[in-house]
């Protein structure tokens, strides 16, 4: 069979429906900007502090391109911190108060990452109890497991830091062979040192890669494989919760008259699973959902391109749920059950639902919100509407969609969310001439 296949094939995996109260009671941890930057503005103080009282050798560049790798993973930035603490306290040979500072630094963030590493393992353990204890199967394709898997997400980088690092190595000896020819094969080995960052560099790259991976598969190993159909809920549980706005899925784009996304339909390619949404689109654009009667607009409310950029303001609807797989521990990223998988660019979204973003731990859940871009990746704000300019058409109230409030229509516009009706303007009033300071952005 080959590799396509093998990867298109389903599998069984046990199935859990979580409920609202066990998602929100999932035990908390270290968050991760703490764990980030309570580890890496100490390392970098430490190092700046050696910089200044001595004159550190070429090893420096090596430690200091260590701490560069905390961008990958806020969760292992302690043990990056830790590591090179250790490696200052050797080759620095500090003495008087700054080997106690180095000494005092490396059990600090020691003790961060052992605390968190504890806290964090009570999430992997949930997930194992709710393997261990399924509603039922639930088939899903084994490439989502090779997506969210630890040697998916990590194999790729482990190879190419090796393969780099070693291309380097070769480089660097036949340098030496190339200006000191009379140089013996068993020597060349010595000619390459800490100093030399075109070789270490990728071999720091393959340490990384190799911790976080062994780290990502024993959390996979404690919680197993499993489908979960869970509740979403910005301000409960661990993930965060990203959306697709100024978007259509690609199936409303392929409705014949739609013109949403012609940048893509220029390229006479397959086209992406997500578009950009067209104003002017005879089926999506501003006129066409400004003149949907109050019925057909409850029956598509809940789509993002019906607001544009004002879905950023619509809370979530009752009893909204989604089933994700992928979800072993902190740091993990899941995917939503049977959605296409992304292309070349992981970042682009591949359906315009609620999909998992992160499972990062914050310093308050209750302010999290679902993080809303467009298929660009760029942050996505609501247009403030003009009172008296663009006049009010009508407020639908959207609960029978699900959704507590109101859909507020007004000319040239896309409706925006509110959480009152907005008054009509009387008809025999003028309207008033519009701001030419404060034009909303369209």
């Amino acid at each position: 069979m080959g590799a396509k296949a093998l990867e298109a094939e389903a599998i069984t995996l046990p199935r859990r429906t979580v409920s609202a109260e066990d998602w929100a009671a999932v035990a908390r941890t270290v968050p991760d900007r703490l764990l980030r930057w309570g580890s890496i503005l100490p390392y970098y103080v430490l190092l700046a502090v050696w910089i200044i009282i001595d004159s550190p050798p070429a090893l420096i560049v090596v430690l200091i391109f260590w701490g560069f790798f905390t961008v990958f993973s806020a969760r292992l930035t302690p043990w990056l911190a830790a590591t090179g603490t250790l490696a200052l306290l050797v080759v620095a040979d500090p003495e008087g108060w700054f080997l106690a500072v180095l000494w005092l630094g490396a059990a600090w963030f020691l003790g961060l990452g052992l605390v968190a590493g504890a806290s964090g393992i009570r999430l992997a353990l949930a997930v194992r109890r709710w393997r261990l204890h399924p509603d039922g199967p639930r088939e899903v394709r084994r490439v989502m497991l090779k997506k969210t898997g630890a040697l998916g997400k990590a194999g790729g980088r482990v190879r190419a830091f090796a393969v780099a690092a070693l291309v380097f190595a070769v480089l660097q000896m036949a340098v030496v062979l190339v200006r000191e020819p009379a140089t013996e094969l068993r020597e060349l080995p010595g000619a390459i040192t800490p100093g030399d960052s075109s070789v270490m560099v990728p071999v720091l790259g393959l340490s990384f890669w190799l911790m976080s991976f062994l780290a990502a598969w024993i959390v996979e190993r404690v919680a197993g494989d499993v489908v979960l159909d869970v509740p979403v809920a910005p301000a409960a549980g661990p993930l965060r919760l990203a959306r697709v706005a100024n978007s259509v899925p690609q199936a409303e784009a392929r409705r014949a008259g739609c013109s949403c996304g012609a940048k893509d339909r220029a390229t006479n390619g397959e086209l992406p699973q997500v578009l950009e949404l067209d104003d002017e689109c005879p089926l999506h654009g501003i006129e066409a959902v400004n003149a949907l009667e109050p019925g057909q607009f409850l029956r598509v409310a809940r789509e993002p391109w019906v607001w544009g950029q004002n879905a950023a303001l619509l809370p979530v609807a009752e009893h909204e749920r989604m089933v994700i797989i992928g979800l072993h521990g902190w740091g993990s990223r899941p995917l939503v059950a049977e959605a296409p998988l992304p292309g070349k660019s992981p970042a682009a979204p591949t359906h315009t639902g609620y999909r998992p973003w992160r499972t990062a731990e914050v310093f308050n859940r209750s302010k999290r919100t679902i993080r809303w871009r467009d298929t660009k990746d760029s942050e996505v704000i609501p247009v403030d509407p003009l009172p008296g300019v663009e006049a009010v058409r009508d407020s639908i109230q959207l609960d029978a969609a699900g959704i507590r409030g109101f859909a507020v229509r007004r000319n040239g516009v896309r409706p925006r969310f509110e959480t009152q009706p907005a008054p009509l303007m009387p008809r025999h009033l003028p309207r008033p001439e519009p701001r030419t300071s404060s034009t909303p952005s369209r």
